[in-house]
Formats: structure tokens, sequence, C-alpha cells
């Protein structure tokens, strides 16, 4: 008995491109970026990933052609139709493409996938790319997003251009110059989260307590926090589409400010998916 297809669907790449044939097949280009032959000198290389820098890059180049990536998704669009997917997705920056450097004659388009691009997007929308062969959130800390995460994890506030400490106009969002894990209520804040929404969420998970770190040092507080879990409650609870993004990774990601400061809207049932991309946004 032959071996059946399958094909992955993830809520992350949906919410990343907004269309989910562009999703399944960027998800299809990074399950084959795994078995590269260099894969270690790709993750290298992506490690040291500057979304400033201009050229080629030179290793986890994929052979696909798109005739052949059609079938895979189990898509079964033409080439061309294939093709204009992958140049979306080339477009937005997450993959790059080239001819075959080495052998004029072969045709066959290559593709490369830009880890540490998707990753730095997806977290600005409070996503990460799970489930890959190495652990993703070291990669997509680009420039000053990068310098300010690792000041975050090292338990210091982040400085500003001017050397001020805290926020961008100077401020210091405690009273000393020091944030640590100690002074955070995260237990506090996941507790009336899941207390809002009678959910389980633990306050000891990795992503969640970064994400609340981030956003604590940005001078937010429990007040704050218990205020847009109240707002995205009373408008997303009763709502059988969006429910479901009551989770830490959607309401502590990079949208907190924005939900902090919007009213609560009334709920409703009949929401349609590209409403809940537009709030990510």
């Amino acid at each position: 008995m032959r071996k059946l297809k399958r094909v992955v669907l993830r809520e992350e790449l949906l919410a990343l491109t907004g269309d989910y044939k562009l999703a399944m097949v960027l998800n299809q280009m990074i399950y084959w970026s795994q078995y590269v032959q260099d894969f270690d000198k790709f993750i290298e290389e992506e490690a040291s990933w500057n979304h400033e820098a201009i050229g080629q890059s030179l290793e986890g180049w994929i052979f696909k052609k798109a005739e052949e990536l059609s079938e895979e998704t189990l898509m079964n669009v033409s080439g061309n139709a294939m093709r204009r997917y992958l140049k979306s997705l080339i477009t937005s920056g997450w993959l790059e493409e080239r001819e075959n450097p080495y052998q004029k004659w072969d045709h066959t388009r290559q593709y490369r996938v830009k880890l540490a691009k998707i990753q730095d997007d997806l977290v600005k929308i409070g996503y990460y790319l799970a489930d890959y062969r190495i652990d993703m959130t070291t990669l997509g800390l680009s420039g000053d997003r990068q310098k300010g995460d690792s000041a975050v994890h090292n338990g210091d506030t982040a400085r500003s251009s001017d050397g001020s400490n805290g926020h961008s106009d100077g401020t210091i969002p405690e009273s000393t110059t020091e944030i640590t894990t100690d002074k955070i209520p995260f237990v506090d804040i996941v507790d009336y989260l899941n207390e809002k929404t009678e959910s389980k969420y633990k306050a000891t998970t990795r992503k969640t307590k970064e994400l609340i770190k981030a956003r604590w040092t940005e001078g937010h507080r429990l007040e704050d926090f218990k205020t847009v879990i109240d707002h995205k409650s009373e408008e997303w609870l009763m709502d059988p589409k969006m429910s479901m993004f009551l989770r830490p990774t959607t309401l502590f990601g990079t949208n907190f400010e924005a939900y902090l400061n919007r009213k609560a809207q009334p709920a409703h049932r009949d929401y349609e998916f590209e409403k809940l991309l537009k709030e990510l946004e």
C-alpha cells in the first residue's frame, strides 16, 4: 500500500501570509529546508542574518520544480500558477530564487528559505516558527530589536540610541535602572487570563514569559495586562472563531499597546477570518 500524502496548514504561516495557499507553499519550502545537505552552514548563515545586507545567500538552496511543488502540496495547480505563488513569497522576502550557478543548461529554479526573516516577521505579529529541526527562537532578531532583546534576557533595561534607559523618550520604567524577572508578576497575569477565559495556560512557559517581560520592559504593568485581557475577552470570548486567539502569544505580542488603547468592541458571531488578519497586522 502506497504512503498517503499529507499537507499541513500552519496557523502562524496563515497569519503571516494572509492566504492559505501561500501558507501551504511556504510551509512546504520550510519543510525541505531542514533536509538540505549544507544545513549546518545554512543555519549559521541565518543566525548572522542582517536585514539590511545586500547580496545572494550562499547556503541552503533547494532544487525544486514548480510542478513538483504543486503535486507535493496537493494543490494541483499549473506550473505557472505555482510560480506566481513562489514569486509572491519572494517579493515578501521569505524566499530567495536563483538559477543553477554551476550548470547553465539546467533551467530548474533553486529556492532558499529566509528563516530568520520569517521568524522576525512572525514575532512582530505575536507568533514564532514552531516544530522546526532546531530551536527557532534564537533566530530572527536583527538590528536594534536584537540589542533590545539581548538586554532583556540579561535582566537589564534596554538603552536608547542616546544612552538613556527605558523608553525612547528617556524615561525609566522602574524606580531602579534594572528590571529582573523577580519583579514581574507572571503568575498573576496568567492566572487572570485563565480566570477570564477558563483556560489553563502556564506562567512558566518560556515563550509566555518572554512576551510578558518584553511588554514589562516597555513600561506596561499588571493593570495594563488586565485591561488588555478584559478588552479582548469581552470582544472575542463569545465568538467561536475568535476565542481561540485569547492566548498569551496573541494578547501579549507586539499588538499589546494597540489592544490596550482600543476600547472593547461588542462580540459578533459573523467575523470573517480576514478580520483577524487585519487585527494582527
